[in-house]
């Protein structure tokens, strides 16, 4: 999320890409793993959790929700 903003911050969070809701497979599952640094992953990424929007801007202006109206997906 950091890059995506045009910034370089170190992870020290492990995030679960998709909510594992006790699932332990998942839990455990590598590949659901991406590491946030902590505001990130205690504000943006619960945000985007609860409301389903990613809010922010790249470094050129655009959204990085890449579901954003403004986002060209063509």
């Amino acid at each position: 999320m950091c890059t995506e903003e045009g910034r370089t911050t170190p992870a020290i969070e492990l995030d679960h890409i998709k909510k594992h809701e006790g699932n332990v497979e998942l839990f455990y599952d590598a590949d659901n793993w991406q590491g946030l640094c902590a505001f990130h992953h205690r504000s943006i990424k619960a945000q985007i959790e609860r409301s389903g929007k990613v809010k922010g801007n790249k470094v050129d202006g655009t959204p990085i929700d890449p579901n954003h109206h403004w986002v060209s997906n063509g």
